[in-house]
């Protein structure tokens, strides 16, 4: 069991990780909540089948953060005055 803070425990990630790994999630404020009960078997051997899930989600991770820099860019040359050819 993982003692989080309940706005930490509950983020989408933080549970993903807790399925994956199998440990549970417990808020460290009371009263305290088990979010994510710990899985009871949880396999020791990876697979080719983990290791393409894993790629493919880091790939889709990297995609989101690159559209996200790109808009945060954008937005901040506007706030600038845009493009300064006239």
């Amino acid at each position: 069991m993982a003692v989080l803070p309940a706005k930490v425990a509950h983020r989408d990630a933080v549970r993903a990780e807790s399925i994956y790994h199998g440990f549970g999630l417990l808020a460290a404020e009371k009263p305290q909540e088990v979010i994510q009960a710990p899985d009871a078997y949880v396999s020791v051997e990876r697979t080719w089948a983990h290791r393409l899930v894993e790629e493919i989600v880091y790939d889709a991770l990297l995609s989101q953060q690159t559209v996200q820099r790109r808009d945060l860019g954008s937005q901040a040359f506007m706030k600038a005055g845009g493009s300064q050819v006239r």
